[in-house]
């Protein structure tokens, strides 16, 4: 949809991966409103968060240096 080179289509979900803010409130949320079941999701909405959290950039930089955009 965006005529974007394939290149660069190919690799942005990878960029994507860091952005984890709403998935750690959407967690609160849950926890706030539906406690039994927010305390069993929690731990591991905030473990996956900092695994993604160390992982993400690393593999941001990867696309973006595989897209040309970085200087390698």
């Amino acid at each position: 949809m965006s005529k974007a080179p394939e290149l660069i289509t190919q690799g942005i979900g990878w960029c994507l991966i860091p952005q984890a803010g709403v998935a750690v409130g959407m967690a609160l949320l849950v926890v706030e409103r539906l406690p039994d079941l927010g305390i069993k999701i929690l731990p591991i909405v905030i473990a996956s968060t900092i695994i993604f959290e160390i992982i993400g950039p690393i593999l941001t930089l990867w696309q973006l240096r595989k897209a040309g955009e970085v200087e390698q």
